[in-house]
């Protein structure tokens, strides 16, 4: 179980958490709500240890492997949508990766939910900014995971393609924690997730 506890973050004299304590379940969907600047990405950076905590500390990651979609969609310009997905197989070369096998096939049919099955040969270049999104959040789904922290996965995603995406981040919750950021709390009441509101921290 992810704990943090009694968090000190500050960023240019600028306080982000001050004595921020927080417990996490071990499965389910949890949101954090506020407006730009109040650490929601800041939170999600201390679990993943790509942040120190100024004072406090965040426990109970140990071991874990964690699966991310950051705001921005960082696909490798060189490779295809569906190459950037199978840059997250596990111990698998290049050259297996681009392989006709099951695992191939899986990472197909993720994309095809996500409503990319035309978009698989395009390089990120070919994509719109919602499709680089999506390619994005499909990496992460795709990869071994204990928690999936998606910052903003709906960010430049149409209406039709976020009621595709929904679906199958309430099956994977079932299973494994899935952390996420919204400025939409409909979003989250959707996905029946718990609600934190950082600007009330």
């Amino acid at each position: 179980m992810i704990r943090l506890e009694h968090i000190r973050k500050v960023f240019d004299d600028k306080i982000i958490f001050s004595d921020f304590s927080l417990e996490l379940p071990e499965r389910g969907i949890v949101c954090f709500l506020a407006p730009s600047g109040f650490g929601k990405t800041t939170l999600f950076r201390l679990i993943l240890g790509l942040e120190k905590p100024d004072a406090g500390a965040v426990l109970g990651t140990e071991g874990l492997k964690f699966s991310c979609a950051f705001q921005e969609p960082r696909l490798v310009p060189g490779l295809t949508a569906l190459q950037n997905v199978l840059l997250v197989s596990a111990d698998r070369s290049r050259r297996d990766r681009e392989a006709e096998d099951p695992k191939k096939k899986d990472a197909e049919a993720l994309l095809q939910k996500l409503g990319l099955g035309d978009e698989m040969e395009n390089l990120p270049a070919e994509l719109s900014g919602g499709e680089a999104r999506r390619v994005s959040l499909a990496r992460a789904l795709y990869a071994e995971y204990d928690v999936l922290i998606l910052d903003e996965p709906f960010s430049g995603v149409d209406e039709e393609r976020k009621t595709q995406i929904y679906p199958l981040i309430s099956a994977l919750a079932e299973e494994k924690l899935v952390l996420m950021t919204t400025h939409l709390p409909e979003e989250a009441e959707i996905l029946g997730a718990d609600m934190i509101n950082l600007s009330r921290k």
